[in-house]
């Protein structure tokens, strides 16, 4: 498990989420999934990367990665915990 810091931007705002993930992909598939549960728009993109707390900062280069509302969740995405939220 790697902790990822999520940031995307839906409904007029930006959303920061950090998480304790398998992968990039379920991080940020758990940071979507509200957005995309709630029929309000048809995809949400979302950049992911590798975070330290203790360092504060990056530890690799963000990806952006876009979630249809009829995607099925990739793998991990049911082992997400999420650790803040930031809205």
């Amino acid at each position: 498990m790697t902790t990822f810091r999520c940031r995307l931007r839906a409904s007029g705002r930006t959303i920061t989420i950090d998480s304790v993930a398998p992968n990039a992909g379920a991080a940020a598939y758990a940071a979507a999934r509200t957005e995309l549960q709630s029929g309000a728009v048809p995809w949400v993109q979302v950049s992911v990367c590798e975070w330290s707390g203790v360092l504060g900062e990056f530890i690799e280069p963000p990806n952006v990665l876009i979630f249809a509302r009829d995607e099925s969740p990739p793998p991990g995405a049911d082992q997400v915990v999420v650790a803040t939220a930031a809205y």
